[in-house]
């Protein structure tokens, strides 16, 4: 198994180390260049210590490295505070150091999202080879075209995992869901919005990737392909999680997508993530009812801990998360309201 150093500590980081198991390759490292420098990854995650550095000495971080993933050359968000405090810690200049060196000493390069014309410039002034996951809008049009006639059986079992606000944990759902359905010996596939689909071996939903604000409709047709693509390859269940609310689009693109795909994914299961108000969720039970054929989510499912800015958690305490629990039964009807960890146990009777 090869050792990966993986930049920066970020949301996608997280998920990385959290769900391991998944991946096909040992967590050597983590870089980053202003947070959590020297704590250990899995301790800042969830208190386990799993011996996995953040540093942001290069040569370290990198020794004994066969690849090196990045998510981000920039920063987590393209705001003036941000930009700020990235432009201080020298980041863009320290991630191009750690190209620069990791090229030199023959450590592969990935980068989980495309790169923009400056970057592309820079690298090949360098000489520098980095892999994406780049799909032309050729090779989209030729994998829906080869699915088009494709009839579906219905014989995969469809999950679906929506929420009523963004950065309430649709993707740490989904892999516990895929984590937990694979330890059943079961059959299922991911469609993965988030840019690693490709780094889980799973199916690579990820929308800024497939251009979905360029061409909302290709967007969905191409999902649609993909769950054709699962079907025909024999798997028993598949896992759908929205990237954002159903509701809480700031373009029309991503609504048009958004109301497309609920009623083209036509789940079997559903899962609604919702956080500690009830902003957006009667509208997210309502839409599901009107796209979904009358479905209503089997399960409603609660964070433990809420990101309240990048890389800052909140976790809620144990009364506070039961009385949340018991004003969802009480004022939604829900009979089932669990924890997002605990999603195994709704899941044990499939």
């Amino acid at each position: 198994m090869i050792n990966v150093a993986l930049y920066p500590f970020d949301k996608i980081t997280r998920g990385l180390v959290k769900f391991k198991d998944l991946l096909n390759f040992n967590i050597y490292s983590i870089v980053d260049f202003v947070y959590n420098i020297g704590e250990d990854a899995g301790a800042n995650i969830d208190g386990n210590v799993l011996g996995i550095p953040i540093l942001d000495d290069i040569k370290k971080a990198l020794e004994h490295v066969d690849l090196l993933i990045i998510n981000s050359m920039n920063g987590p968000f393209i705001n003036d505070t941000y930009k700020k405090i990235y432009k201080e810690h020298r980041v863009e200049e320290r991630c191009k150091e750690m190209l620069d060196y990791a090229a030199k000493n023959g450590i592969s390069i990935v980068c989980t999202h495309d790169l923009d014309e400056k970057t592309n410039q820079w690298l090949m002034q360098k000489e520098i080879d980095i892999s994406t996951y780049h799909k032309s809008d050729e090779e989209m049009e030729s994998f829906i075209e080869a699915y088009r006639n494709y009839e579906s059986l219905g014989n995969t079992h469809k999950i679906a995992i929506y929420a009523t606000n963004c950065c309430l944990g649709k993707y740490t759902t989904q892999l516990y869901a895929l984590r937990a359905l694979k330890a059943k010996g079961k059959k299922v596939a991911a469609l993965i919005t988030e840019p690693v689909a490709p780094l889980y071996d799973q199916f690579d939903a990820d929308p800024i990737r497939h251009r979905l604000l360029e061409n909302p409709m290709r967007y969905v047709h191409y999902v649609k392909s993909l769950m054709k693509q699962i079907e025909q390859k024999g798997y028993s269940y598949m896992i759908y999680a929205d990237q954002q609310s159903i509701t809480g689009q700031y373009f029309l693109e991503e609504a048009a997508a958004n109301i497309s795909l609920l009623k083209a994914y036509d789940p079997d299961t559903i899962f609604l993530v919702v956080g500690y108000d009830n902003t957006n969720l009667q509208n997210c039970l309502d839409l599901i009812r009107i796209y979904c054929n009358g479905k209503k989510p089997t399960c409603i499912l609660l964070p433990d801990c809420i990101e309240v800015t990048y890389g800052v958690y909140e976790t809620k305490t144990p009364e506070e998360i039961q009385k949340r629990i018991q004003e969802l039964k009480e004022t939604f009807h829900m009979e089932q309201v669990v924890l997002i960890r605990d999603i195994e146990g709704v899941l044990a009777k499939f």
